[in-house]
């Protein structure tokens, strides 16, 4: 997947996919090999919520380069955004199997 994309994003994208998954197996409590890439793309968000704003909460109107990252453990799927400094887990996982 990581291969798949143009040279420039590469490295970028693994870093993001790494981010990713060291969180996830920290919340999950599993090892890393647990975790599978699903996908990563590159992505740009219209503010720095990264496309997931919360509530009473002001985010910079800028465009926002960076990676949606879906990872899975077990039949779960998790969707992760990045922007190279932050990294942001939607709140519940998804369940493709449903």
């Amino acid at each position: 997947m990581i291969g798949d994309l143009e040279p420039r994003h590469r490295a970028e994208a693994a870093r993001a996919v790494q981010r990713a998954t060291v969180d996830l197996a920290y919340r999950l409590k599993v090892n890393q090999r647990e975790i599978a890439l699903r996908s990563v793309a590159p992505a740009t968000w219209p503010d720095a919520s990264l496309g997931w704003p919360e509530p009473d909460q002001m985010y910079a109107q800028v465009l926002t380069l960076g990676y949606a990252v879906v990872l899975s453990c077990g039949h779960d799927e998790y969707e992760y955004r990045t922007d190279g400094r932050r990294i942001l887990l939607q709140g519940k996982p998804k369940n493709p199997e449903k």
